[in-house]
């Protein structure tokens, strides 16, 4: 399907600090060193508001994009948030249909944007570009379009209590009875607002989102313990979302009737923000003690704040204290299972919920087939553990982990995006991974880790496992049209790594890409080649070569459906690859050239892409296969154990695949530990920095959808 760009009627607007900002290059390779010159201020919060006349029961349209982000609200009821993330020079719009939203006569459109400002992997972002641009078409006529009709403000709801790990995110402090609350309703006063600016540098080239926009799940508390500090809450899984509560604080409920009368009589002023805090601690898991676990083993810290006031009214010429209600309005989302909300007896809670956020998720056919054909418990409990964590854990985009980096990474990407099509048969998130990875190849030939973000970081592995990605989702579908989208693409990047690392012999050397082999460093099984990130890696290994040649193989594959010429001869270099790496004592391949050092990672790529002498094709599977039993399926992990099933998959050899799943350190580990998502490893400890929401190894079910 084309993509389909739209001239927008509307302008990009926004307020008077960034409309004459020029656009900051976040962009460079890896190893540059590079000063991001941004004038910009971070974590702001601005508002948008128009009316305007429509006709009730009309097909209408709205065309909408903000940069970084938006959440949309007509006549008063939020519509929809957006967009996915993108590169400004191929940014998204979402097309919504809002009939439904729209009443006879005047209407009220709000838009609350958001600029982040941070250097990281979830956005766009840190490069000065903020802004709304809007059209709302009525009958195919657009009656609406952003410009400086529209007025502004920043919301000053939102204050920064610190940011979590990686510079992800700002921690919030909502303030309840700010001066913007209730901005979205049609009866708000934005008197005071000033008039929207045109955004004069803008440089957005827009087109329409393919992959689908956000649902949300609102989600009731399993239990909730109450004390006299406050309430714990447990929602039964890990979620990704946002909290969500209303309040009411009560004075006289913590005051004597001398204290009471007192505050009665006082001259304070009508509102009294700071008179109750409700503290936000929110975790993964519980503390030893039961407490919540609100510094994640991931390195991110989840406290954050809820002021809430009460206001004074005027009844019969006597002051009173009177209870207000306030509503919690959470922008930013994370991933908890648990919430710990600290108060005192002043303060009274009711309404509370998780409105979880995720993509749309509808098994196929065939998934819902096998997730009946289960009547192994051990079986069913891992399908049912990797199924929950892609239908909650996908978002915007495939990334990796929910809470430390949220990066649409190319390289276990792959692995989720697979297995993702195969349970719903809906491509487009892998689609959206693999085009927006291809799109990264302005700042460097050989692509980036992460698409469509500011965090500039290359991983050497991950573009070459685009290939086995490419060929297996057409095995799956028949999509010969999308290997032909990426057809040049592909060639350009093998090019790339050729042109730029292949010796004599065309094997790839002296890399300026950080060679991560296995995550994390332990489960490399001693390699013993130098892949200190951060330099240029001048051994000559065998793990990345091997990707290397499996990319070729598969570029010929995708040549061959194609009716075209295959990309390369890549014998020669297999017998390179033979000749400095292949122990024929052993039947296994060493780490590096000069160097006779054998460890697992080393051998579980070549079972994966079918690379062995000729000859001994039976011997080399053989020796690899014992070498697996010998030391251990969970002796590898997040790249290492799926090369080992795709390699049984591709020998037939189910009942290793059943083994090695049912391995008690592996997905049962988890489970055992109290997962409810698969985490970035097999158990809580198997890294210092532990994501207990990570998608990778979520392509257990990938490889039970084959038993």
């Amino acid at each position: 399907m084309s993509e389909i760009v739209r001239q927008f009627t509307g302008k990009w607007i926004t307020d008077d600090t960034f409309c004459n900002l020029e656009p900051v290059n976040v962009f460079h390779r890896q190893l540059e060193k590079k000063e991001i010159p941004s004038k910009a201020p971070h974590n702001v919060h601005m508002l948008f508001r128009r009316k305007f006349t429509a006709a009730a029961g009309q097909k209408t349209e709205i065309f909408i994009s903000a940069d970084d982000y938006y959440k949309l609200y007509l006549n008063g009821k939020f519509v929809c948030q957006g967009p996915a993330p993108g590169y400004p020079f191929h940014y998204y719009y979402n097309k919504v249909d809002i009939t439904d939203f729209v009443q006879d006569g005047e209407n009220l459109i709000a838009v609350h944007t958001y600029y982040q400002g941070l250097i990281n992997r979830v956005w766009v972002s840190g490069d000065d570009r903020q802004g709304l641009i809007l059209d709302v078409e009525q009958n195919g006529k657009v009656i609406l379009a952003s410009d400086e009709t529209f007025v502004c403000c920043r919301h000053s709801g939102y204050e920064s209590v610190g940011k979590t790990g990686y510079d992800t995110q700002f921690l919030e402090r909502y303030v309840s009875c700010n001066a913007q609350e209730g901005f979205e309703l049609p009866g708000f006063d934005d008197s005071r607002w000033e008039k929207a600016k045109l955004c004069r540098m803008t440089d957005h080239e827009l087109f329409e989102q393919p992959s689908k926009m956000l649902v949300f799940e609102e989600i009731s508390p399993v239990s909730a313990e109450w004390d006299d500090s406050g309430v714990t809450l447990d929602f039964g899984k890990i979620y990704v979302g946002y909290l969500q509560a209303k309040a009411a604080v009560d004075f006289a409920a913590e005051m004597s009737a001398e204290e009471l009368a007192a505050e009665e009589m006082s001259a304070a002023a009508e509102h009294r923000p700071d008179r109750a805090c409700v503290e936000l601690l929110f975790g993964q898991e519980l503390n030893d003690d039961g407490s919540v676990r609100w510094q994640l083993r991931c390195n991110c810290n989840y406290r954050e704040e809820w002021q809430l006031c009460s206001k004074k009214t005027q009844n019969g010429g006597e002051k009173q204290l009177q209870s207000s209600e306030n509503v919690l309005r959470q922008f930013d989302y994370k991933s908890f299972r648990y919430v710990r909300m600290n108060f005192d007896r002043s303060v009274q809670l009711k309404e509370i919920s998780l409105l979880a956020r995720h993509y749309p998720f509808a098994l196929c056919q065939e998934a819902q087939q096998k997730e009946v054909s289960f009547v192994d418990k051990e079986l069913r409990a891992i399908w049912e553990l990797c199924i929950n964590t892609l239908r909650y854990g996908v978002q915007e985009v495939i990334q990796d982990c929910m809470e430390r980096e949220k990066g649409n990474y190319l390289g276990d990407g792959c692995y989720t995006a697979l297995t993702y099509y195969a349970l719903t048969q809906d491509a487009s998130v892998l689609k959206k991974l693999m085009d927006d990875s291809m799109r990264s190849s302005f700042i460097n030939g050989g692509l980036m880790t992460c698409a469509a973000c500011s965090f500039m970081q290359e991983i050497a592995e991950y573009p070459l496992m685009a290939y086995h990605m490419m060929w297996r989702y057409y095995e799956m579908s028949g999509d010969l049209a999308y290997l032909q989208k990426h057809y040049e693409g592909l060639k350009a990047v093998l090019d790339f790594y050729r042109e730029s690392y292949a010796l004599e012999n065309g094997l790839l050397c002296n890399l300026d890409k950080w060679c991560v082999v296995e995550w994390p460093a332990p489960y490399r099984d001693g390699y013993s080649a130098d892949i200190t990130e951060g330099q240029v890696c001048t051994d000559l290994h065998s793990v990345i070569n091997a990707h290397y040649i499996g990319a070729l193989q598969y570029m010929n594959r995708i040549a061959e459906a194609m009716g075209e010429t295959p990309y390369c001869d890549v014998n020669m270099l297999k017998k390179a690859y033979f000749d400095t790496f292949f122990d024929p004592k052993t039947n296994l391949f060493c780490d590096k050239a000069g160097d006779s050092h054998i460890s697992l990672i080393s051998n579980v790529f070549p079972l994966m892409y079918a690379i062995w002498p000729e000859g001994r094709e039976n011997e080399t599977q053989a020796a690899i296969l014992r070498l697996i039993e010998e030391r251990g399926f969970t002796r590898i992990m997040l790249f290492g154990a799926y090369p080992v099933l795709e390699g049984l998959r591709r020998m037939g050899r189910k009942d290793l695949i059943r083994k090695y799943l049912l391995d008690d350190g592996a997905w049962k580990r988890m489970l055992r530990e109290g997962a409810t998502t698969t985490f970035e490893g097999w158990g809580k400890d198997t890294k210092w920095n532990t994501s207990l929401f990570h998608l990778t190894l979520s392509y257990g079910a990938l490889f039970l959808m084959e038993l």
